[in-house]
């Protein structure tokens, strides 16, 4: 199978770096794919292929650039907005995560439906994220909640440079931080439906029997937290000083779900069905669901939904005795993911792991 994927994912990466640092008009962008679109249907039409495949990845080049500015800009718009300061509001939407469990607040990531304050009501859609003191395991993703929070009206601090705060918050699309002094301030309005529901009792369970395992007078010890961090997802565990000093070694990238997580499990596992001597398609089956729970029980982290897709794809090319080239796989899937969310490619964890990949392809 020819690597058709890796000619257009590498121009679009290209592409969003550009329009990232110049910012041209967004709105250019899909007139020129539509027009681009025409000529790929007249070169097909005339079997002129190799001109009508370079027109098909120019429109997709375009349409994830256009996307992106397009998406930049909304954001920016929605943090543009001014609430009162120093002030509590009700803020009701539907919780986007499982709650992130520290050991005195919590960190909820909420959608917005309206906010209230003083006989006032605003209805907007944005993504906030709210610390609030105490435990909130109660909660499950899909859950629709109210909180009284204060909204932080300080936007990252700049000196020379941009802050690369700032681009976290535009690739996790979180447009407004607030806080809440008491977990006794969240109110739950609706319950998610039971599949949700499902995942999260699954989730306390194994985070029950971490801490029954690995707490000491409410502290949970340093293999207890790395057990909750790559599992589970919470990292508010670790102290300030614990912290500071994973990032100063440079290896707090490596205390959360990732795609090596993802890769030592599968191989784990493939290790032991060959030792068993399962047939080929079982052996990838069980693999896969293995990873699938994993996936499940992450509560759909996205960098996890990253390398289960991919190994997903590899797995079903295994198993239909498909020539695979492993570059078109995980282009294709870095082509899925910045379609949906074209911010992405300034997320460090998805260059890592393509960079990782494509550095291991080539080597």
């Amino acid at each position: 199978m020819r690597d058709i994927f890796t000619p257009i994912f590498l121009p679009v990466l290209g592409a969003l770096a550009l329009v990232h640092g110049f910012e041209p008009n967004p709105f250019v962008f899909r007139p020129l794919a539509l027009t681009t679109f025409v000529f790929f249907l007249i070169f097909y039409y005339f079997k002129k292929y190799r001109l009508a495949y370079a027109c098909i990845a120019l429109a997709l080049v375009l349409l994830i650039s256009g996307s992106y500015l397009r998406g930049k800009i909304a954001y920016e718009s929605d943090r543009g907005l001014r609430f009162p300061q120093q002030q509590y509001l009700t803020i009701s939407g539907t919780l986007l995560a499982f709650p992130e469990i520290g050991n005195d607040a919590s960190v909820l990531l909420l959608r917005s439906r309206s906010f209230s304050w003083g006989g006032k009501k605003i209805e907007r859609e944005l993504n906030v994220r709210v610390t609030c003191r105490g435990d909130c395991r109660e909660f499950n993703r899909g859950d629709l909640v109210e909180v009284a929070a204060r909204i932080d009206p300080r936007l990252p601090n700049r000196n020379f440079f941009p802050n690369p705060y700032e681009k976290y918050l535009l690739y996790k699309n979180i447009h407004l931080t607030a806080f809440s002094k008491s977990a006794q301030l969240l109110q739950l309005t609706a319950r998610v439906n039971i599949f949700w529901r499902a995942i999260g009792a699954w989730r306390e369970r194994i985070r029950q029997k971490i801490e029954a395992r690995y707490q000491v007078d409410g502290v949970l010890s340093p293999p207890g937290v790395f057990l909750e961090a790559t599992i589970l997802g919470d990292r508010l565990r670790l102290e300030n000083d614990e912290q500071e000093m994973l990032i100063g070694s440079g290896v707090f990238h490596l205390l959360a779900i990732s795609g090596a997580n993802i890769g030592m499990l599968a191989l784990i596992s493939l290790l032991v069905c060959r030792w068993l001597r399962f047939s080929l398609k079982v052996k990838y089956a069980l693999t896969a669901l293995l990873l699938l729970l994993f996936l499940t029980v992450s509560g759909f982290d996205i960098s996890a939904q990253r390398a289960v897709w991919m190994a997903l794809l590899l797995f079903a090319a295994r198993v239909w005795f498909m020539d695979v080239q492993l570059s078109n796989i995980i282009s294709f899937c870095g082509l899925l993911l910045l379609a949906f969310n074209p911010a992405q490619f300034l997320d460090p964890g998805f260059i890592l792991t393509f960079s990782l990949t494509a550095a291991l392809l080539i080597g």
